[in-house]
């Protein structure tokens, strides 16, 4: 497992100055496929969904230019937790997991005025109430977005396509 710093420093080079939307995921995964590890595969499920849904083409095997252009258009994704929990079963383990992380989370949302997309059932379910209570602008509203895989790469693009072009993020 690695420390959250090696995720952090990661993430930084691709943190856009002006962010636009927030977008809060589970955690790193289990296998290393970090979403923003540009040395990783340009096929990554994750990655594949966002630059769908920014309307990025990937040309390349590496992806840098497809996190750039993230980058650019305003878009920073965050975990709840950074310790990778994908390989623990659903369920109350994994969800205290995300419940913990979200005190090191919240400094990370400085702004009240930035909205947030919360995806995967749990961190929907676990933190859109908490988000709300606070003040912040989470734009799905209790909608659960599924992580994209697992046959729910469609779904997650009409219900975040949706969002996005209802924002105007796209």
């Amino acid at each position: 497992m690695r420390p959250k710093s090696y995720y952090l420093k990661l993430r930084e080079r691709f943190t856009p100055k002006k962010i636009r939307c927030i977008i809060i995921a589970e955690s790193p995964p289990c296998s290393e496929k970090y979403f923003y590890d540009d040395n990783g595969s340009s096929t990554e499920s994750l990655f594949i969904a966002f630059m769908k849904m920014i309307r990025f083409k990937v040309k390349s095997n590496t992806k840098k230019p497809g996190l750039e252009e993230f980058k650019k258009k305003g878009f920073l994704l965050l975990d709840a937790s950074y310790e990778p929990i994908n390989c623990l079963p659903e369920g109350s383990e994994r969800d205290n997991k995300v419940k913990i992380g979200f005190s090191d989370l919240l400094p990370d949302l400085k702004n009240k005025k930035i909205p947030i997309l919360l995806i995967k059932k749990n961190v929907c379910v676990l933190l859109n109430p908490i988000l709300t209570s606070l003040g912040f602008d989470v734009i799905n509203k209790g909608k659960i977005i599924p992580f994209p895989s697992n046959g729910n790469q469609i779904r997650f693009h009409k219900i975040t396509s949706h969002l996005f072009k209802k924002r105007k993020f796209i």
